[in-house]
């Protein structure tokens, strides 16, 4: 199995972390990716909040995958 150094060599993994620091649920730093104030209900939020951040998640991701850019 090949060792992967950066996210970059996974395009996947890639445009997830992209869209996961767009709708600002991490933080990025030149080596870490940090959680943000708001991953707080998209982790760990009751229910309605949880689904609420998913959607909206999975809105960006979709916008990202299908048009190749995040907006």
């Amino acid at each position: 199995m090949p060792t992967v150094r950066t996210m970059y060599e996974v395009p996947l993994l890639a445009r997830i972390w992209a869209v996961l620091e767009d709708t600002e649920l991490i933080a990025m730093t030149s080596t870490r990716a940090i959680p943000t104030a708001d991953a707080e209900g998209f982790l760990a939020g009751h229910p309605p909040e949880r689904l609420e951040e998913y959607s909206y998640f999975i809105a960006r991701f979709l916008e990202h995958a299908v048009l190749g850019a995040v907006l």
